[in-house]
This record gives structure tokens, sequence and C-alpha cells, in this order.
């Protein structure tokens, strides 16, 4: 499978799967040795080399559920919103909960389609609940990768947004 990492093994020395983590119809879960033995599910080749379980690349795709869109259009669709083009690295997360904030430096707020420059906005909220306010994506031509996620462009709603 296409990674942003070099690697075709974890720390353990398994070969790394594609594994989809969530789908319309269930989650799994990304394992190393020590986990896939615990939940007797089968071991996904996620060890890192501080002994936890991470993806070596995570990569968003639609599902049928989800408008897709060229990237002129997607940005239309947007009535009264915040536009993020990158991320910073000063993010946080719990991998046991799920929980984030992400800060970016590069914002729009878009109203009726014109762009108004944000300086800074912080993202906040849960991992689970983020993916499940999905309502739209950009084509391919749109996907970019932002450290080990790779994705389209995302038009989600309710989320929590402060910024200036």
């Amino acid at each position: 499978p296409a990674s942003a990492t070099p690697s075709r093994f974890d720390a353990e020395g398994v070969a790394r799967t594609t594994t989809p983590v969530i789908t319309q119809t269930e989650q799994k879960w990304l394992t190393d040795w020590k986990t896939s033995i615990e939940y007797n599910v089968p071991h996904t080749g996620n060890c890192t080399l501080n002994a936890t379980v991470a993806p070596s690349t995570l990569f968003v795709e639609p599902t049928s559920a989800v408008r897709v869109f060229p990237h002129d259009k997607l940005l239309a669709e947007i009535e009264d919103g915040i536009y993020v083009i990158t991320v910073l690295a000063d993010w946080m997360t719990r991998r046991d909960t799920g929980e984030f904030a992400i800060a970016s430096d590069t914002a729009f707020r878009v109203k009726k389609g014109k762009l108004t420059p944000i300086k800074r906005c912080m993202i906040s909220g849960n991992a689970l609940d983020f993916l499940s306010k999905v309502i739209a994506c950009g084509d391919q031509a749109t996907r970019k990768s932002i450290g080990l996620v790779n994705a389209p462009s995302l038009l989600l709603e309710n989320l929590e947004i402060i910024g200036n």
C-alpha cells in the first residue's frame, strides 16, 4: 500500500497491513503483539519504537454517504464557516480517548464564498466525533499529507473552533 513511511515492517518486525479502522458498518483496532493477544484479534503491524500502537500512515477515504466535490465547488458549499489550509506541528492528542486540539495559522473565514484571513485558530474535539461530522470532501486532486495523515479536503459541520 501507499505509505509516507519507508518501513514495510513495524518495530516488532511484523509486516504492516492496510487496516480499515472505521467504516460505515464497523470499527477495528490497530494492534501490536500485546494488544492482539489481549483482545484476541489479528496483529496489524502497528507497533512503534516506544512500544505504543499507532498508524504508520492514516488515509482518510470518503464513504458512499459523503458527497465528493472538486475543491472550488467544495468551498462554494460553505454558507458560513472556517477554511483551514494547514495545521501547526504544536497540536496535541490523547491516544487513549481520541481527544485533540489542533492549531492553524493558515485559515480563512468563509461567508457565502468570500474568504477573510484569520490570524490563528484552534480546532478541538474527539477524533471519532470529528470523522462523524464530515458531510462532504474534495476529490483526489485535493488530497494532502499532514504528518502521518493523508486526506482530501474535508467539509465538516458543528466543530469547536476558537480564533481571531
